[in-house]
This record gives structure tokens, C-alpha cells and sequence, in this order.
């Protein structure tokens, strides 16, 4: 389903809160707070007294600081307590929330729920902080204040424009695309965009209107900021670098070959890929705005590959085709390539279909070979077993009974080569998947084992009928004359 851009007299996040006059105002104490907070002769005393001239606030600020920092004990129930273990700055932090929460819980908008939009935004905040946590360099409070917020561009949509803001979200569901991206194809602007706009009015945390505006897009964040000088490394080169040292927070240095050098901070470290996959190598990732400007060779705009990824269900022939008339529109036909992972499929099907004939070819070769001395074996046991057969057609065992009698040992011997075939196989691939890193899942499948031991069977059935056959066919005395 195409999307087409709408056309409206607000064409950016400012002209939105510009025309809307439903756009809540946070408290005047917030204001003060945080601009007393901002300075640093300003006793913890002072700011106290400014929260106590709203009654609302000083009841919702103990609570508030008491879910974010489970460590505070019960007894931190007055604003002077949490004031004096917190600290200005976590309190203007707070303060904003409890602000927000006092300003825009009153809002109505038709089509959305604000009880689940707050209780979602909670949960979001919440867990925000819990990574927060566990990641260096990321205070949990900021983190905790962008998660609450991050989607109250959402609000602000639905005041000021509700007819495009519900076609966006209608379109996104129809389409199953983010609703981000359907609302910047629309309007030209998304709800991360608008919501980072309502806290710059605010003056409260350039971090945190990062936080908001980028969590669409992270990888953007850096290209806004003009290319960050940060890398993030794979274990190996981890290894080769920095050795056993934490590496976050390090600092390396790139050269490039054609010339020039730059220093890097890593800020994070990739998972451990198999060896086959690249994970082998030493890897240095930097964002493509940096080498823009960092690289002597390089040109804004130019990338040696772009990867695009579709929605499940998509239809990928569709994508590539557009995708290849965008390219030709732009470039020369020589100058790129399109594939993608359904081509990258075909190929790998139509290999693995070759080896499964090869394989399997080689498979009937083996039980043709294993049938013929199962047989060989049997014939050799039917010469030896003559007096016994004969014995025992002489005592009234029929012709039938000594065939399948035969027939049984028969499948016997193939079915106790198969047991012990299948059980061997499974110990090769657990030692392999044991010792090789790309290998590492092993998957046992009991109908592969069913089918193995079946064939073990039918093996022995057929190559078993002509010697159970020969032995059936003797004549009793002259068995029992055999020397």
C-alpha cells in the first residue's frame, strides 16, 4: 500500500506545537527548581522550600523516588529526606516527571487510551532503567525520564492534527510498517521528532532530548551529531587490542591505508559470531558519518554497501525491483548491485540439493555393498548350518519356519549395524559440536534415527530372501549326509 505525503500547513515538529494551544504547560515550581538546581551556590535548603509550594508534588516526589531507587527505605517520605539523599540533580529530574505527570494527565483525545498509554510508558521507563544499570556512562534517572517520555509525541500528534495523526497510525497497521516512518512519509516529521521538540521548549537535558528524538533510529544519532569518534569492536579485536582489560571507555587508534590516522573511543562490544560468519577476524566498527569526514578517501554520501531489511511477509521480488529502478535512476547500471536473500537462498538450496544427491548416491553405493556381504554372510552361514537345517526338517520344521528363521538373523545382524551406525554417528557430531565454535547446536532428530533403523531392516530383508530361500529349499536327508 502506497503512502503518499499529506499536505498541511505544519510542515516541521515546531510549527505542531506552534498552532497547538491544547499543548499543557508543566508547573512554575518546576521551573524555578530547575533553574536553581543549575547553580551550584544554591543550597539543597532553598530548593526544598520552592517544592513545598506545591502540595501535589511534595505528596507525588517521595513516592516517585522511592519506585526508582528501591534502596530508599520507608522512611524516606518527606521531601527533605529524599532531597538530601538524592541530591539536586536527580530531584530535577524527578521534578520533571512529576510535572508531566500532573500536566498531561488530563488530556482527552478520542483515539487514544491515556490509561494504557501511561501505564505502557511506565513499564517502558522502568525497564529503561534496568538497562540503564547494567550499561557504563548511562545515569538510570535520565535513562528512566526518556523512557517515560519517549512517546509523548504521540500526544501532541493527536492534539494538533488527530485526522492525519489517526491516518498515520491506520496506514502503519495496514501496511505493517513502523509508525515512524509511515508519519515522516505523511508529514515529514515522526512522533520521536516531536516529542524531542516539546523537551528542547523545556531546556531541561540536551541527553535526554537525544534519548527521545533517536530512539526510532539510534544509528542516526551519531550522523546528527556529525559522525561521533566511537568504535565498537568484536571479541577478537578486543583481544588483539586491549588484551583481558575492560575495553569500554578505551581508547585506540585507526589508520587508514591511504593515509591519515584518528583516535577512537569504544563504547560497546559486538557478540561472538562463528568463525565462518566473520567472527574469526578483528573487526573495528565506526558509523559511516565519521568516515565521511575522518577518511581521505571517502565522500558524504558514499557507501560501499547498504542493507535493507523488509517486514515479514513483504514481497521481496517487489522490493528489489523498486529497488533497482531507484538505482538505475541515480547511477549506472554497472555502478551496483541488488540481491538479496531469496537469490542467496536458491543458490544455497540448489547446493545443498547437490550434495544430498551426491550424498545419497554414495549412501545406496554403501548399502549396496553392505546388502551384498550381509547376503555373502548369510550364504556362508547356510553351507555351515546344513546338518542343522536338516535336523530340524527331519523333527517337522517346515520350509516356511527355516525361512524365517533366516529372514530374522538376517534383520538382526543389519538392525544391530544400524544401532550401532546411528549411535556412532551421534558421538562424532557431539564431539564435533563439542570442539567447533560455528557448530555448536546439536540437534539429534529421532525421526532421522527412526528412518535409519528402518532402512537397516529393509536392507536386511532383501539381500536376506535368497539365502532364507536356499536354505528352505534343502532336502532334509541329504542335509543331513553333508560333511
Amino acid at each position: 500500500m502506497p503512502v503518499y505525503k499529506c499536505r498541511t500547513l505544519i510542515s516541521t515538529p515546531q510549527d505542531l506545537l506552534r498552532v497547538t494551544g491544547r499543548v499543557p504547560r508543566l508547573s512554575s515550581v518546576y521551573s524555578r527548581v530547575k533553574l536553581l538546581a543549575s547553580r551550584s551556590e544554591v543550597s539543597l535548603k532553598k530548593i526544598e522550600r520552592e517544592i513545598q509550594r506545591d502540595p501535589a508534588i511534595c505528596a507525588r516526589l517521595p513516592r516517585l523516588a522511592r519506585i526508582m531507587y528501591p534502596a530508599l527505605d520507608a522512611g524516606a517520605s518527606t521531601v527533605t529526606e529524599v532531597l538530601s539523599i538524592l541530591g539536586g540533580e536527580r530531584i530535577r529530574h524527578l521534578l520533571l516527571v512529576t510535572a508531566v505527570a500532573a500536566a498531561y494527565r488530563k488530556i482527552k483525545t478520542p483515539h487514544i487510551d491515556m490509561r494504557r498509554f501511561w501505564r505502557l510508558a511506565a513499564r517502558r521507563a522502568l525497564l529503561a532503567r534496568l538497562i540503564a544499570l547494567e550499561a557504563p556512562h548511562v545515569d538510570p534517572t535520565r535513562a528512566f525520564v526518556a523512557g517515560l517520555l519517549a512517546d509523548v509525541g504521540h500526544l501532541l500528534l493527536h492534539l494538533g492534527i488527530p485526522v492525519p495523526a489517526l491516518d498515520a497510525q491506520m496506514r502503519a497497521q495496514q501496511c505493517g510498517m513502523p509508525v515512524n516512518e509511515v508519519e515522516t512519509a505523511l508529514l515529514g516529521f515522526d512522533y520521536a521528532q516531536v516529542g524531542a521538540v516539546l523537551v528542547r521548549r523545556w531546556r531541561h537535558c540536551s541527553k535526554i532530548e537525544n534519548a527521545i528524538e533517536f530512539h526510532t533510529r539510534p544509528l542516526t544519532a551519531s550522523e546528527a551529531r556529525g559522525g561521533m569518534a566511537v568504535a565498537v569492536l568484536n571479541p577478537k579485536a578486543v583481544t588483539e587490542l586491549l588484551g583481558a582489560q575492560d575495553p569500554i571507555g578505551k581508547h585506540i587508534r585507526l589508520y587508514f591505508p591511504g593515509g591519515g590516522r584518528a583516535d577512537l573511543t569504544v563504547v560497546g562490544v559486538l557478540e561472538p559470531l562463528p568463525v565462518m560468519f566473520g567472527g574469526g577476524q578483528p573487526q573495528v566498527n565506526v558509523s559511516t558519518p565519521f568516515l565521511w569526514h575522518a577518511h581521505p578517501d571517502t565522500q558524504r554520501g558514499q557507501y560501499d554497501y547498504a542493507i535493507l531489511k523488509a517486514r515479514t511477509g513483504y514481497n521481496i521480488k517487489a522490493l528489489e525491483t523498486q529497488v533497482k529502478k531507484i538505482m538505475e535512476s541515480r547511477y549506472n547500471k554497472g555502478a551496483f548491485e541488488v540481491e538479496s536473500g531469496e537469490s542467496m537462498l536458491v543458490t544455497l538450496k540448489s547446493i545443498t540439493l547437490g550434495l544430498q544427491a551426491f550424498l545419497g548416491a554414495i549412501a545406496g553405493l554403501s548399502l549396496l555393498v553392505g546388502g551384498i556381504g550381509i547376503m555373502n554372510i548369510m550364504l556362508v552361514s547356510v553351507t555351515e548350518r546344513t546338518r542343522e537345517i536338516g535336523l530340524r526338517k527331519a523333527l517337522g520344521a517346515t520350509s516356511a519356519q527355516i525361512r524365517q528363521q533366516f529372514l530374522i538373523e538376517a534383520v538382526l545382524l543389519t538392525l544391530l549395524g544400524g544401532v550401532i551406525g546411528v549411535s556412532f554417528s551421534a558421538l562424532v557430531l557431539w564431539l564435533i559440536a563439542s570442539t567447533v565454535s560455528f557448530l555448536s547446536i546439536f540437534i539429534l532428530s529421532p525421526l532421522t534415527v527412526f528412518l535409519a533403523l528402518t532402512v537397516s531392516v529393509l536392507v536386511g530383508l532383501f539381500f536376506g530372501v535368497w539365502p532364507a530361500g536356499r536354505a528352505a529349499k534343502l532336502d532334509p536327508i541329504e542335509s543331513l549326509r553333508y560333511e
